[in-house]
Order: structure tokens, then C-alpha cells, then sequence
């Protein structure tokens, strides 16, 4: 009896088996009791004696008894018979899936994904089979939100695809961190998977993820209050800053590192920690504090005692090769050729692949300063040495920059075969290395010599080649920009629809409940009326009162099916806004950063072709024109960018006590130069410090965009003013120029992306009036209000708001205006 009731449990409330009604309470009472009674008898695991009994009794136990069978089961086998620990959860998935248990679903897909991830005996199809069911828990999790399961699925997919495709690995760490930082898991959760991230993104040249997650790690340490172990990410910040080019940045984290080296006494200052520093200063062009660097590392190399001769002597060369570089660079190329000809004499005899690459390298830069110097035979001769070792050990990766120097030299002496069978064997082996770049260049070295030998035809093919291969460069970099923006996009927009899914299957949910309580309700109500007919007037009078509460009750459910039901719209409504910002967005990127990059092209094109036969004006003129369009460029890419991640809501808002007067005067010092080549006059009235409570970055761009918009729409000669009040507890800042103005009916579409619109400004200044959008956008998140008033050909007014304290209470743009009347500036 206890088993067939169990079985119709899914059945029981079914509305046509509503006449079993009476029997519900003598069922919950059976169902509890049997429940109780399995839990107690599986509470503990199975004992090791009592495997053999269970697995060949199992069907003699109710399906949730066997569930929990099966799964000790599993547990049991997980580390002795991982086949046989899997096929037990294949037995728990399909009773789940028949009992529609989306819950035990979820988890017994991430167990067997978990089983296949780190069996023993991994191979290539039992990741893929963890993949797919990892696959398979993520979509039941974007129906059924289970934070502590997509946070380990997530965490096991970036494991899984951690050794061969660290992109797709560091996207699924993202997300495990961004849920471990949203529910606050431990710092040491937090820490593993930012230096999982860190490491990733290091791998891949991605230089900003590299810092913004060195950065976390370094904070947590800082929480954690372990100091020593910062130093590795300290030496990542300076590396990344290093190959982004910005070296201060770059040698202050380097100077960090060197900090704590000393405290902690770990290697204070090997060679190549040196070398770093001295990579740094070179960059820079700053040759003597390089030249010092390699000499103090070849100072330690010399007084190591752990070191053989022989080592000493390789890293010695080394680093006198490098010093050869830094005067061939600083033009003194006999110097150089000194070092190179002592690195030679350490190397000796040695004939070790090592010491011959090391030859090889030595004799191409010797070549390359007897170029230099005039002594083009003398080149061939040394040229030829670093032939013959590479024809003898094979082309590697930077012999790349050898073939070059080969052609280059024969190309001097006029040796039109030899220079291309070189140039020709640069450029198979940078496509060999997939090295855009260095095929790039070498198919331009390739054009410049036919040009030089006459060979018009085969000039004009190259030229089109190196033009094609520069188009490609250029669209790549952009689509790597717009995969960045879409990526933001599509997750956000698949968050959002994520949401509206889960608020319509909950919605569809209720109303089913609603309905079958609606449905009892009616029935019960129906039962009630008969017996009222066969009964005293008394039983009557009560059944009404039922039958009042009822109907309420029904009205009540009915109302909240309307709100539920609203609250759906709204959400669709969210998502289509969604779509139109980003097919505007999308707009705004194809069109008004395409036309920079094009006038650029056209504008080198030119140049490149018709360079002899443009006097020195008319070059000036396109090389200012260049200049101009790529600054354009740079900062409509970067208002993009601030406004992506402000969409996404990646950006983060971090405000403090901050000195306003002293963001204003920085933003008008830059942006002199700009008003100077209008003549246009910069008048800044806020020469009194004063303090809000805002994020400065954010502040400060708002003010850089206000400032550029009035230079662009003034007159020659015209002038622009910055001032501010005070009101209650809010600062009022105004940017103020005397330009053209703004129509009236533009005015209203200002801030919005939907109405979006880009006014020439009075010298043919292009724009999106994205920068607006950004400018709204930081203002709001600052519990700020922006605003403008403009007379139509006589100028222009923006205001904004900032509070001066945390606590500030919200002064709207309606009591400023009424607190402005009559006030005096």
C-alpha cells in the first residue's frame, strides 16, 4: 500500500484524480513516516562488508532508497573502478530524469563530468564526455539557479580547458570568480582563481586582464597580510606595463619587486632581474642607465661561486652581446663591434647548437654596423659567417632578422638575386611562425627592392600584397576591439534573457498553481452548495460566508496573475531596449570609426606613392591631417570603451574625498594646445580648492569630454568658461563657451543613444556625441545630474552635478535652477 501511494505521488493532485482528496492526510502521514525511516537507515555510508549485499539487492528498495544506494555506491567504486563508479550515476540521472528532479539532475551531470575529468586514465574521450556532461549542467542551471553548481562547473570547465586552450579556460575562471566575489567566497578561493587568470591571460598577450588580476591578487595578499608572496605579481605588472610601453609603470612595480627582494633576501639583484631593468631603460632610449644594468649583472655572473667557468663565460657573452646592441643603437658602432668581437672570444670554439645561434646573432649585428660604418664588403664577408652556421644547425624564429640583414647587404652591392632568394626566404619562414608582423615587413623590404631594380610589375604586385596585408592587420585589430564589445553584449544580453526565461517559466509556474487552487477552490465550493441544499438553514448562512472568502480569494489570485503578467512586459520591454542600444552601438562603431581609419589609409597611401612629387607643404599638411584623424580616432575608441564597460557594468566606481579644482585645472592644461589652434580662450574661474566625494577617473572624463565638445563648437577667437556654485550640499559645475549653440529640437536628444546625433563642429570637427552618453553615464553613477542650456548661434551651457560628501542628500536639476535664480558668480 505504502509503495503504490508512493508511485502515485506525482499523480496525486492531478485534476482527475481530485477525488482522492480525502485521502491526503492519510498520505502525507504514510509518506513522512517512510521518508524517516529511509533517511535513518542511510544516514551513514555503506560499510566496505556490506558492497556485494547492496549491489545485488538493490532492486529490492524503493527508487529513493536506491538513489541514495547508488550513490554510496559511486562513492565507494569513485577510487577503485572509475567505470563503475560512473555507470552507478548513470543509473541516479535516469531516476532523476524520470521523477523530472531538475535539482538531482544538475548535480549527478557535474558528478559524472567530474568522474571523467579526473580519472585516472585520462584520455582525449573522457574529457570530451566531461565536457559534455558539464555542457549538460549549465543548461539545466540557466532554468534552475543553483549558484554553488554552476560555480564548481565553471570552475572544472576552466581546468579542463587550462593546458590546450587557455582562452576559452581564463573565460569560464572569469565567470567562477565573478560568482565567488558576488556570494563572498574565501580569500583563497579568490586568490587561486585570479593567479589561474592572471597566468592565462599572460600566455595570451593580454596585457590589461594580466594587471587588473596581478592587481586582485596583490590586494588579497594585502588582506591576507602576506607580503612575500607578492613579489611574483609584482614582476607581472612590471612585464605587462613593459610590452604595453609604458615604462615608468613598468620600472615602478620592477622597483616594488626589488623592495621586497631585499627584505625578504631573495635574490636582491640577479642578472635577470638586471636584464629587465635594463630592457626597460633601453626602451626608454635611456642607454647609459641600460649599459650600467648589464654591467653590474655581469658583475654578479663573474662573482657567483656556484657557477663554472664555462657557464660564467656563455652568460658573460650574453650580456656583451647586448651591450653591443645598446651602442649600435646609441651609433657608436666601433664601440659595439668591441663587444661583439669579446663575446666571440668568450663563445671560442664551442659547438654546441647554443654558442652557434649565439655566433649566428653576433655576426648578423657586426654585419649590420660595418653597413653602417661604410665597409659594405667587410659585411658581406661577416654576413656570410652567420650563413653558414644557420645552413649548418637550420632556421630558427629570430634568424628572421638575419635573412633580412643578408638581403639588405647584398641589396647595398647591388646583388639584385641574392637580396631576393633572402627577402623570398624571410617571408616563408615568418608565414612558418605565423608571424603577421615580420611577413608584413619583409613583403615591404620585398617591394622597396624591386622598386630599386626597376622590376615595376613585380614592385606593383608586392606593393598591392604589403597593402592588402596591412588592410588585414588593421580589420583584425578592430574585430579583436569588437569581439571585446560584443563579448560584453552577448553576455549581457544572454544574462538578460536568462532572466526573462526564468521570470516566464516562474510566471507559468504560478499561474498553473493559481488555476488548480482555482480549481479546488471551485470544487470544494460546488461539494459545499450541495450539502448546504440537504441541510438546516443555519449550514446555509455559513456556506455563504465560504462562499465570500472564496470569491475574494479568487479575485486576489486573478490580481496577482495581472501584475505577474505585467511584470513580464516589462521584462521583454528591457530586453528590446537592449537590442537597439546595441545594434546603435554596433552602428556607431562600423561608421564613425571606419571613416578615421579610411582617411588615415588614404592619406599614407598617398604619401607612400606620390612622396617625390609632394612639396614639403603639402606633406606637412597630410601628416598633420593623419596626426589629427588619429587622435580622433584614439578618442572615440576610448569613449567606446569606457561606455561598453559601463553598460556591462564592469567598470568600477570608486569614490572618495577628491580635490575637483585641481581634475579641472589638469583637464584645461591638456587641452590648451587644441583651443590654441582655434585661437579659442580657456577661462577656469574655479581657482579655490574645494573637495567632493566622487571617482575621480570617472569626473575627470566627464569634464575632458565637456571641454573638447565646447572647443569644437566655438568660433575662432571665442571663449570658453569654467565655473561652479554650491547648493545645499551639491557642487554645480559649468562649462560655458560663446560657439554656435544647439537647436532646440536637438536638445532633447542629447543624452539618449536612440536619437544619437553627430554636428559637425565650426572647422569640420567630426564626432559621435558618444562622448555625451559617457558623459551622462558617469555623472548618474557619481549620484550626479547633467544638463544643458544653449541659445541657438550664441553658445552653450553644460552643468553638472557632484555631491561634496557621502551622505549628501539628492539635490534634483529643478531645486539648483531655483536656488541659481539670482545668484551671483
Amino acid at each position: 500500500m505504502i509503495l503504490r501511494l508512493i508511485k502515485s505521488n506525482n499523480q496525486m493532485f492531478r485534476m482527475d484524480n481530485i477525488s482522492h482528496i480525502k485521502l491526503t492526510i492519510i498520505y502525507f502521514l504514510l509518506i513522512s513516516f517512510f521518508m524517516t525511516f529511509l533517511n535513518v537507515e542511510l544516514n551513514s555510508s555503506i560499510p566496505s562488508d556490506s558492497i556485494d549485499y547492496y549491489e545485488n539487492n538493490i532492486n529490492k528498495y524503493s527508487k529513493t532508497a536506491k538513489i541514495d544506494i547508488l550513490t554510496d555506491l559511486s562513492k565507494y567504486y569513485s577510487k577503485i573502478d572509475t567505470k563503475k563508479s560512473i555507470g552507478f550515476l548513470y543509473q541516479i540521472l535516469n531516476y532523476s530524469v524520470e521523477d523530472q528532479d531538475t535539482a538531482n539532475i544538475i548535480k549527478t551531470e557535474f558528478r559524472i563530468g567530474f568522474m571523467y575529468h579526473t580519472s585516472p586514465s585520462v584520455v582525449r574521450q573522457s574529457l570530451d564526455s566531461a565536457r559534455t556532461h558539464y555542457f549538460n549542467a549549465l543548461i539545466l542551471l540557466d532554468l534552475n539557479e543553483n549558484l554553488d553548481y554552476r560555480f564548481k562547473t565553471y570552475l572544472q570547465l576552466g581546468k579542463l580547458y587550462q593546458d590546450n586552450n587557455p582562452q576559452t579556460s581564463q573565460v569560464y575562471y572569469e565567470k567562477a570568480l565573478k560568482i565567488a566575489e558576488d556570494v563572498v567566497y574565501d580569500y583563497d578561493l579568490l586568490l587561486l582563481l585570479s593567479q589561474r587568470i592572471a597566468y592565462l591571460n599572460l600566455k595570451l598577450n593580454r596585457y590589461q586582464k594580466v594587471i587588473l588580476h596581478s592587481l586582485k591578487v596583490i590586494d588579497i595578499y594585502d588582506i591576507m597580510g602576506k607580503e612575500k608572496e607578492k613579489i611574483s605579481y609584482l614582476n607581472y605588472l612590471g612585464n605587462s606595463y613593459f610590452q604595453m610601453g609604458k615604462y615608468n609603470k613598468a620600472l615602478n612595480y620592477y622597483f616594488q619587486e626589488l623592495e621586497l627582494r631585499r627584505k625578504y633576501n631573495i635574490n636582491p639583484l640577479n642578472d635577470d632581474f638586471l636584464d629587465q631593468l635594463a630592457k626597460v631603460y633601453t626602451a626608454m632610449g635611456q642607454y647609459d642607465k641600460a649599459l650600467d644594468y648589464h654591467k653590474r649583472a655581469i658583475n654578479l655572473i663573474r662573482n657567483q661561486k656556484n657557477i663554472d667557468k664555462k657557464s660564467k663565460e656563455s652568460l658573460v657573452a650574453k650580456y656583451y652581446l647586448k651591450i653591443g646592441v645598446i651602442y649600435y643603437l646609441k651609433e657608436n658602432y666601433n664601440k659595439s663591434l668591441d663587444y661583439y668581437k669579446q663575446a666571440l672570444d668568450l663563445i671560442g670554439e664551442s659547438k654546441d647548437d647554443a654558442s652557434l645561434k649565439g655566433k649566428s646573432i653576433i655576426y648578423n649585428n657586426m654585419a649590420l654596423n660595418y653597413k653602417s660604418l661604410g665597409s659594405v664588403e667587410k659585411a658581406l664577408d661577416i654576413i656570410r659567417k652567420s650563413e653558414e652556421i644557420i645552413n649548418t644547425i637550420g632556421l630558427d624564429n629570430y634568424e628572421f632578422y638575419t635573412l633580412t640583414s643578408f638581403s639588405e647587404i647584398y641589396s647595398k652591392l647591388n646583388k639584385f638575386e641574392e637580396a631576393e632568394k633572402y627577402l623570398l626566404k624571410a617571408i616563408e619562414l615568418a608565414r612558418k611562425e605565423e608571424n603577421s608582423n615580420d611577413e608584413k615587413n619583409s613583403i615591404y623590404l620585398l617591394y622597396e627592392l624591386y622598386k630599386k631594380f626597376n622590376r615595376f610589375e613585380s614592385a606593383l604586385n608586392t606593393y598591392q600584397n604589403y597593402k592588402n596585408m596591412s588592410d588585414s592587420l588593421i580589420n583584425l585589430e578592430m574585430t579583436d576591439k569588437l569581439v571585446e564589445f560584443q563579448t560584453v553584449y552577448e553576455m549581457e544580453k544572454r544574462n538578460q534573457e536568462n532572466e526573462a526565461l526564468k521570470t516566464a517559466n516562474r510566471l507559468q509556474r504560478e499561474k498553473a498553481e493559481l488555476e488548480r487552487q482555482s480549481f479546488i477552490l471551485t470544487s470544494l465550493f460546488s461539494l459545499l452548495v450541495i450539502v448546504v441544499l440537504m441541510i438546516l438553514f443555519y449550514f446555509r448562512k455559513r456556506a455563504t460566508n465560504v462562499l465570500v472568502v472564496s470569491n475574494i480569494t479568487i479575485e486576489g489570485q486573478n490580481a496577482r496573475l495581472l501584475e505577474l503578467n505585467e511584470n513580464l512586459r516589462k521584462s521583454e520591454s528591457t530586453l528590446r531596449h537592449s537590442n537597439t542600444t546595441k545594434d546603435k552601438f554596433i552602428s556607431i562603431i562600423a561608421h564613425d570609426l571606419k571613416n578615421p581609419m579610411h582617411s588615415i589609409g588614404f592619406s599614407a597611401d598617398l604619401m607612400l606613392n606620390y612622396y617625390e612629387s609632394l612639396n614639403d607643404e603639402k606633406k606637412k599638411i597630410h601628416l598633420k591631417g593623419i596626426y589629427k584623424t588619429s587622435n580622433h580616432a584614439y578618442d572615440l575608441l576610448e569613449n567606446l570603451l569606457h561606455w561598453a564597460r559601463a553598460q556591462s557594468k564592469s567598470m568600477t566606481y570608486e569614490p572618495k574625498e577628491v580635490n575637483v579644482s585641481s581634475i579641472i585645472k589638469d583637464v584645461v592644461d591638456l587641452s590648451f594646445s587644441s583651443a590654441d589652434n582655434k585661437n579659442v580662450n580657456i577661462i577656469n574661474h574655479i581657482d579655490t580648492p574645494f573637495n567632493v566625494y566622487a571617482d575621480r577617473n570617472m569626473i575627470e572624463t566627464v569634464v575632458r569630454n565637456l571641454l573638447s565638445n565646447s572647443i569644437k563648437f566655438s568660433h575662432e577667437n571665442g571663449t570658453i568658461e569654467l565655473s561652479f556654485y554650491i547648493v545645499n550640499e551639491y557642487a554645480i559645475i559649468e562649462v560655458s563657451d560663446n560657439g554656435i549653440g544647439i537647436p532646440d529640437e536637438s536638445l532633447e536628444k542629447l543624452f539618449k543613444i536612440e536619437e544619437q546625433i553627430s554636428t559637425p563642429g565650426t572647422m569640420k570637427e567630426s564626432g559621435t556625441g558618444l562622448g555625451l552618453l559617457l558623459c551622462k553615464e558617469f555623472v548618474n553613477i557619481n549620484r550626479g545630474d547633467i544638463w544643458v542650456e544653449s541659445i541657438y548661434g550664441s553658445g552653450s551651457t553644460f552643468k553638472f552635478t557632484i555631491p561634496m560628501n557621502k551622505n549628501a542628500r539628492f539635490v534634483s536639476k529643478e531645486e539648483i535652477q531655483q536656488s541659481l535664480k539670482g545668484l551671483n558668480k
